[in-house]
């Protein structure tokens, strides 16, 4: 099966679709069932075209229709198409989309600028438009498949669920501590994912003084970058913390690399996730390999996600996230033990291998379709 991955972004990657690329490409290459494996991006995009099948068009292609990407496609030859970024472009071609971000088409605005929310809703109008003209959808997770369906009309038929892998954890001797986590004896709570509004991070600092009036202080680590309205919203956070009397008790780490994420994992009291929305979070999975005890929201799809290795709060309830804090703080060495061991266990489903093959799979049932 000659196959063509196009990246069809405006110019960049996230964090998030890069390491996807990374894991999953060597698994499209190596697998016998690809006869051919093209990859096409914009020149923006930094990818080694000296390989064979790599290709970039030019970044003002978009402003043709993608004429340069059109004829590349048309030389080429491919069985199908794969755009992983839930936009394509119309080809006489089967192609597959894939939809990972679930932010832009469940809650635009959610605490984002206009100009933001906005850009959101064209990005669900593009995504919406595609899944319906694509040959096939890949959902990363029940809850994209299920949104796709009830509130798009895509027939089920058409989508496949295919999540997310995660990586082995690194050695304990490869994992690096940040400088800027000063954490002593006491618990500390890590935080993990690109800041932005709909990250629900006030839950976790609002949960502070509940915390506190248990008893207990624990240090907060909020790793991750800003995107879009997040510095705008880390500033406001940080208003809140200032004025709770908090600002000692939390460090904003910024962009961390993985062996620097992979310390915070091993070594962590326990992994918070307070995201309002996700589609199959990395985060999650990393924090399930490397055993950390966590506490999610209810939100969909954490509980898909984390299965019975998590406790779990209502979103926008700090007192019961608090309370599921002070929980798995005061475990005993059993019970963290054996929380510690589910979480390992859930995320050993997760892996790039199963992702390569699900993904295989749904190529062939589109190429097969033409």
């Amino acid at each position: 099966m000659r196959t063509a991955v196009v990246n069809l972004t405006s110019g960049g990657l996230s964090g998030g679709y890069r390491k996807y690329l990374q894991q999953l490409l060597p698994l499209l290459h190596d697998s016998p069932l690809i006869t051919q494996l093209d990859v096409l991006s914009p020149s923006s995009v930094q990818f080694d075209t000296s390989r064979d099948g790599y290709w970039s068009w030019p970044d003002a292609d978009g402003m043709t229709g993608y004429k340069s990407l059109r004829s590349e496609l048309a030389r080429r030859k491919p069985d199908v198409v794969f755009f992983p970024s839930a936009r394509l472009v119309n080809v006489a071609i089967p192609t597959v989309v894939m939809v990972r971000n679930m932010e832009p088409l469940v809650a635009p605005f959610a605490g984002n600028s206009m100009r933001d929310g906005l850009k959101n809703v064209g990005r669900r109008v593009v995504a919406r438009w595609s899944c319906r003209r694509a040959t096939r959808v890949i959902a990363v997770s029940d809850f994209v498949r299920d949104f796709v369906v009830d509130h798009w009309n895509v027939p089920p038929s058409k989508i496949g669920v295919v999540p997310h892998g995660v990586e082995p954890p690194l050695e304990a001797g490869a994992r690096i501590k940040p400088q800027s986590v000063a954490v002593g004896k006491d618990p500390w709570i890590f935080a993990a994912g690109s800041i932005r509004p709909a990250r629900g991070l006030e839950d976790l600092l609002g949960a502070l003084s509940y915390i506190h009036s248990a008893g207990i202080r624990p240090r907060i680590v909020v790793a991750g970058a800003t995107s879009g309205d997040g510095e705008t919203y880390r500033q406001k956070l940080q208003r809140a913390i200032d004025q709770a009397g908090h600002a000692g008790d939390v460090v904003w780490a910024g962009p961390l690399s993985q062996p620097e994420m992979a310390w915070c994992y091993a070594n962590c009291s326990a992994f918070v996730m307070t995201s309002r929305v996700e589609a199959c979070p990395n985060t999650a999975l990393e924090a399930l390999a490397y055993g950390c005890v966590c506490v999610a929201t209810t939100r969909r799809p954490m509980p898909e996600t984390f299965g019975d290795a998590a406790r779990y709060y209502e979103a926008g309830d700090q007192q019961m996230l608090a309370e599921q804090i002070v929980t798995v703080l005061r475990m005993t060495d059993v019970e963290r033990n054996d929380l510690a061991r589910k979480a390992v266990s859930r995320a050993a489903d997760f892996t790039w291998q199963k992702t390569a093959e699900g993904t295989i799979r749904e190529l062939q049932l589109a190429a097969h379709q033409s």
